[in-house]
């Protein structure tokens, strides 16, 4: 709930006790003092107008029993007027969520589709394999406010990198930032275990924003491969790996070719809930990879 709505809810208790406290003063002080004082002169007021004196006298008693009928009880008006707000905020967040489930289930729906096209495509090197990452990434990257609630300013990134095996590295093939990103010259590449790109491959595990500072610091790169920029801009991240999840009695365990990665400067911003998008797209891709019998040394071959 934001500050300007506790500012404004304050005010509002504020004014309803400050209203609530003259009617007290008012129905239980002023107006009896008031009937007090003009029925102790009903003598020499009879005398000059009785029509005025008890006109006035039934008008003070008729505004002291209002006023102390309709006396607001501003504790329970508080709670109510909270409560309120409160729903109306939950029923924000639940508008918010459904928006970005429906969204992610079009999207689990339509990449199927894209996976069985791409099966019938040869590819010849690294640029089907960028056309084929930004098409599938296309609608993460251009909803992720829907998706992950990134917003304008929000230094943040998505990546794809894939393994070669000629190196031995994870090499960038895709990748998609914010303009206020302060990564500049080529993406780096990840040996397996190195930084939370190469520890996801090397366990095959999807690894979100881990919550302890040690974790964190084996996440970190080494030093010779560390950026000034590295705290800052990485505080938030989903990595997760491309193949090697699942299994088959002929084959066995399929392999891992690469990973695929967000990032965010904002610290929480991915979590289990909005990273299931990005494990469906990273097994998506594999399917993809896999079908189309990708040979390291052709991809890189253009580079």
């Amino acid at each position: 709930m934001s500050f300007d709505f506790w500012a404004s809810a304050k005010r509002e208790i504020s004014l309803l006790r400050l209203v609530n406290t003259g009617k007290n003063i008012s129905s239980q002080v002023i107006l009896p003092a008031l009937i007090a004082t003009w029925t102790g002169f009903s003598s020499s007021l009879l005398e000059i107008n009785a029509i005025m004196f008890w006109g006035f006298l039934v008008t003070l008693s008729l505004a002291q029993i209002i006023l102390f009928t309709f006396s607001v009880n501003s504790p329970f008006a508080a709670e109510a007027y909270i409560q309120a707000a409160r729903l109306d905020d939950q029923a924000r967040l639940l508008r918010k969520e459904l928006r970005r489930m429906t969204a992610a289930q079009t999207l689990t729906f339509t990449w199927p589709f894209m996976e069985r096209e791409y099966a019938k495509r040869d590819l010849h090197g690294i640029g089907d394999l960028q056309e084929i990452c930004a098409e599938m990434l296309a609608p993460v990257v251009n909803g992720r406010d829907a998706h992950f609630g990134i917003v304008a300013g929000e230094i943040w990134s998505f990546t794809i990198y894939l393994f070669d095996t000629q190196t031995g590295r994870l090499r960038p093939v895709w990748r998609e930032k914010s303009k206020v990103h302060p990564s500049s010259g080529p993406t780096r590449e990840w040996l397996p275990g190195h930084g939370h790109v190469g520890m996801a491959f090397a366990k095959k595990e999807t690894i979100i924003d881990p919550g302890n500072s040690d974790e964190s610091e084996l996440m970190l790169p080494p030093k010779d491969m560390a950026r000034p920029y590295d705290r800052a801009a990485y505080r938030a991240f989903a990595a997760i790996p491309i193949g090697g999840g699942s299994h088959d009695e002929k084959n066995g365990e399929t392999a891992c070719v690469g990973v695929l990665v967000a990032t965010s400067d904002v610290q929480g911003r991915f979590d289990k809930s909005n990273a299931f998008l990005l494990r469906h797209l990273a097994s998506t891709l594999a399917n993809v990879f896999e079908r189309a019998t990708i040979d390291s040394r052709k991809v890189w071959q253009e580079e």
